[in-house]
């Protein structure tokens, strides 16, 4: 285990105190599975909870099956929504029970299972695992922490041209962007 790893209660006590020092900003969690979650707090109130595309309260249960993580707070006045939860301390007792009573199964199996094919088998994009990994790892490598959730949302599209928008929606920079979508686009035609 990495010992830049905190266990979850551990990352929700920090959270805890984010709060009652009032900060404003983003607090971004990577599990050691390399999901990422995102806690926006103002002045000490979470405003939103965000887990692999699910927000609010669909985010809880995928926020508590994190076992390990690190985390890091981004002090910020930008936030994409608000949405009201009540006190702190409810939402950390209901993801803290949520996280008590599940087996914490990984969120996505490290390798394909056997008899798993190759190829995503949705309604979205068709990529290998290898593609799939090495999206992955530049979406991270780019963007950071929520590399991952950019990631799942890239597996959602149905093509190509679909996937350049969502990159261009979630990175900052439009140089950044562009990078991105040429390297993916290298990436994804490297079949």
């Amino acid at each position: 285990m990495n010992p830049s790893f905190l266990e979850l209660p551990d990352i929700i006590n920090e959270l805890r105190r984010l709060g009652q020092s009032k900060a404003t900003g983003s607090f971004y969690i990577v599990s050691d599975e390399q999901h990422s979650a995102t806690v926006d707090l103002e002045a000490g109130r979470i405003i939103l909870l965000r887990c692999r595309l699910r927000f609010g309260e669909q985010a809880i249960p995928l926020i508590a099956r994190i076992n390990r993580g690190s985390f890091r707070f981004e002090p910020t006045r930008n936030f994409i929504r608000k949405e009201d939860y009540g006190d702190n301390e409810t939402v950390f007792q209901r993801i803290m029970q949520a996280h008590n009573n599940t087996a914490s199964p990984p969120l996505i199996p490290a390798r394909p299972t056997r008899g798993t094919p190759s190829l995503r088998q949705t309604s979205g994009l068709q990529v290998s695992a290898n593609q799939r990994l090495l999206i992955e790892q530049l979406l991270i490598t780019e963007l950071g922490p929520m590399g991952s959730v950019v990631m799942e949302s890239v597996l959602s599209c149905r093509n190509q041209d679909a996937v350049f928008d969502v990159i261009r929606d979630e990175a900052d920079d439009d140089d950044i962007a562009e990078s991105l979508t040429t390297r993916i686009r290298s990436i994804l035609d490297a079949s």
